[in-house]
């Protein structure tokens, strides 16, 4: 397994930060905040911004040199307001960065932030997001990118996971150790393997290449159809 030549300089990275704005809170989320982090892991690293001084993401991510860092700008009045511009379910996405959150410098907003209830057509539409990740990995695949393509697939097919978890128990695992774990409690049928393998790829950095179809199926024919029926009964809150 791939090692870390020497550690991430935190310190240093936020100074960069610094450099190029003038956040009022500055945290790190994701794996390396929480405790399923790998040597493959990177650092998210959230930067909350006023409007009136707010700046392109293309300053505030140039400024970090690190390959190992990933930064995310965000517009402090829209954040605060559950409403981060993200491609992601915004719901499932706040409550993933409050759940993990660890303020690094500034204000401690991300810790005093209140967790937002889930509904049906979050984690339907989470569900869909990641069916457009499982298609992805496939084209990454076919064009070489066999990072990438392990990237995206295990990302969608635990992150589309979760969202059956959801669903059928009412919780929101927090770690990829938490999702293998809850779906192991599911009847995922001639898919329960794929869930492991999809685990173990994120650990090694490898993946099936057979398996990344087998993804696709799995999300468009068991995890969105179970959403988009329960979706019959009423948009239900899911996770208070």
């Amino acid at each position: 397994m791939q090692q870390e030549k020497e550690p991430v300089n935190l310190e240093k990275v936020l100074d960069d930060i610094e450099s190029v704005c003038e956040p009022v809170s500055i945290f790190l989320y994701g794996s390396r905040a929480r405790t399923d982090s790998t040597s493959f892991s990177d650092y998210e690293i959230g930067v909350l911004i006023p409007e009136d001084r707010y700046v392109g993401r293309s300053v505030v991510r140039g400024a970090v040199k690190d390959s190992r860092v990933s930064v995310y700008p965000f517009r402090l009045e829209q954040f605060q307001a559950g409403n981060p511009d993200t491609p992601f379910n915004k719901k499932i996405y706040m409550r993933e960065l409050i759940a993990s959150g660890k303020t690094l410098r500034g204000k401690r907003i991300i810790e005093e932030m209140q967790l937002p209830s889930i509904e049906v057509l979050d984690a339907l539409s989470d569900a869909q997001f990641n069916l457009g990740y499982a298609l992805a990995a496939t084209i990454a695949h076919r064009d070489g990118s066999e990072q990438t393509a392990n990237l995206l697939f295990y990302k969608s097919c635990l992150f589309g996971t979760r969202a059956l978890v959801i669903e059928k128990t009412g919780k929101v695992p927090a770690t990829y150790d938490d999702i293998l774990k809850e779906a192991e409690k599911l009847d995922l049928g001639e898919y329960t393997n794929l869930v492991k393998a999809a685990y173990e790829s994120r650990q090694t950095g490898k993946y099936d290449p057979q398996l990344l179809f087998k993804n696709i199926s799995y999300i468009n024919q068991l995890v969105v159809p179970n959403l988009s029926s329960r979706l019959k009964d009423g948009n239900a809150v899911l996770v208070e």
